[in-house]
């Protein structure tokens, strides 16, 4: 028979091991709370939190008025945010706080004039969640998008670089 040894640092990362514990104490309470979109790329986890009492919304419209809104650990835009709460949704920010740093790095970087270029996967939910704090931001997916961008002419002023290694890039 051969032993199966679990690494330390198998699990959930940081962000998502906090997202899944506020879910689960507010779950606990008896507290309605609705994910905006699946806490974690887990269904086994989504369905888990399901049975508990956290439901899932995918976009804003869908939140109703006084109901608890719980942004996962990819973060969301401003606008999002904005939209949330202006149909009276109660917001719970459970965005990592590693992330909501580079949201800050983001925000301020596009408020100097820097253009923000942003290494990783468009489509990928911290991605697009960071594109919400600044306007005109370039997506870049690989080495040779970015050495394109670059070498462009019109691209010679200070770029502000972030990347997204967790999109497995």
């Amino acid at each position: 028979m051969r032993e199966v040894i679990l690494a330390k640092t198998a699990g959930f990362c940081f962000g998502v091991r906090r997202a899944v514990e506020l879910a689960e104490r507010i779950a606990e309470k008896g507290g309605s709370v609705a994910s905006l979109g699946p806490i974690i790329h887990n269904r086994h986890e989504v369905e888990r939190l399901q049975n508990l009492g956290v439901s899932m919304i995918e976009n804003p419209e869908e939140a109703e008025p006084g109901s608890q809104v719980l942004i996962r650990s990819h973060g969301v835009g401003q606008a999002v945010i904005r939209s949330l709460k202006a149909r009276g949704a109660e917001v719970i920010d459970a965005t990592c706080p590693d992330v909501k740093k580079i949201h800050r790095i983001i925000e301020t970087a596009a408020q100097s004039g820097r253009q923000v270029i942003m290494v990783g996967k468009r489509e990928h939910p911290e991605v697009i969640a960071a594109c919400g704090w600044c306007e005109g931001p370039v997506v870049v997916e690989t080495a040779e998008e970015l050495e394109a961008w670059v070498s462009a002419e019109e691209n010679r002023e200070k770029p502000a670089v972030v990347g997204f290694v967790s999109n497995h890039i």
